[in-house]
């Protein structure tokens, strides 16, 4: 056990509100948590945080940095953005990091290395960005507005259509009903969400292609397992 304010990083001071919470949690893996007499181990199932939050409590590169993939030890390249190719590289294993052998990607020392946590496979990415605001976002303003890949007008408003005639039908445990496609720059997570698991299969049908149709329904269908308990 090192204590968290020796800690060699510059963010130290900027994490210290964490010093409690790392402090309680090694409290009860050490010795557990007896209720009624019963004892219960504790542990970590999994921290869950966006991209900028991930860097912050791993304290790793920021998402957009050359070094940021959480994955796999590679250097972005800059197309207007820090774009990541594709290729074989070494992965990251809880040990590489917690021993920081690729440097690049670390900028200190994370205030979670105390804990009894894998801090590759347990911090998982948040599919929320990635794939709701992420991918299915990224589609629906291709089909919608990309010169080469737009749908027509009367497509555009047919699929719009379908989409408002669902709301009636999508009951009240989901956050939003569906908008037209008119509203679009204004959609919500949850929205995407709703399009990419349950409405877009339906909606999309007789207005996409056959190839880019089926391209969709691999992602949909992969969402929908990575989502399924």
């Amino acid at each position: 056990h090192r204590d968290l304010h020796s800690f060699p990083t510059r963010r130290s001071s900027d994490l210290e509100y964490l010093n409690d919470f790392v402090n309680d949690i090694e409290s009860l893996e050490r010795d557990g948590l007896i209720v009624n007499e019963t004892k219960f181990s504790v542990r970590i199932r999994c921290i869950v945080a966006d991209a900028p939050a991930r860097s912050f409590l791993k304290c790793i590169k920021n998402h957009n940095a050359y070094y940021a993939c959480e994955r796999c030890y590679c250097k972005g390249e800059w197309h207007r953005r820090v774009v990541f190719r594709q290729g074989v590289f070494e992965k990251y294993t809880n040990s590489s990091f917690r021993d920081q052998q690729f440097k690049k990607h670390h900028e200190g020392l994370s205030p979670l290395l105390p804990l009894n946590i894998d801090m590759i496979n347990q911090i998982p990415l948040d599919y929320m960005h990635l794939c709701c605001l992420g991918v299915m976002k990224k589609l629906l303003l291709v089909w919608t507005s990309k010169t080469g890949y737009k749908l027509s007008s009367s497509q555009i408003l047919a699929l719009s259509e379908k989409l408002l005639a669902f709301r009636k039908f999508i009951p009240s445990n989901f956050a939003r009903k569906s908008r037209s496609l008119a509203d679009l720059k204004h959609f919500k997570a949850t929205e995407f969400r709703l399009f990419m698991l349950y409405t877009g299969p339906v909606a999309l049908r007789g207005i996409l292609d056959p190839d880019r149709y089926k391209h969709f329904l691999l992602f949909h269908t992969g969402m929908h397992i990575l989502t399924s308990q």
